[in-house]
């Protein structure tokens, strides 16, 4: 499958900062967990993760020297429960 590329001939990227949040929701995960969801490598969703850590945007758990999880801050997880409640 060719990658697609935008005006400028830059690829487009397929893992977005949206598409690893809504991967994410109210859920911790691991990289591996979001990149299965997502249907790309391990790496790809790790490095959209640290970026997304450094935005502050997500948070990460480290469970031993090699077990590491992500979730959402607690602010962006209030708007998710928020819009699940609006939902029903």
């Amino acid at each position: 499958m060719e990658r697609k590329r935008d005006d400028s001939g830059k690829f487009i990227p397929q893992v977005t900062d949206e598409r690893v949040l809504d991967a994410l929701g109210g859920d911790t995960l691991s990289a591996q967990q979001v990149a299965d969801k997502l249907g790309c490598s391990r790496q790809a969703a790790d490095r959209r993760l640290r970026n997304l850590l450094e935005d502050g945007t997500v948070e990460k758990h480290t469970f031993g020297p090699r077990s590491v999880a992500w979730s959402l801050t607690d602010e962006l997880q209030d708007v998710v429960c928020e819009g699940e409640s609006d939902d029903g």
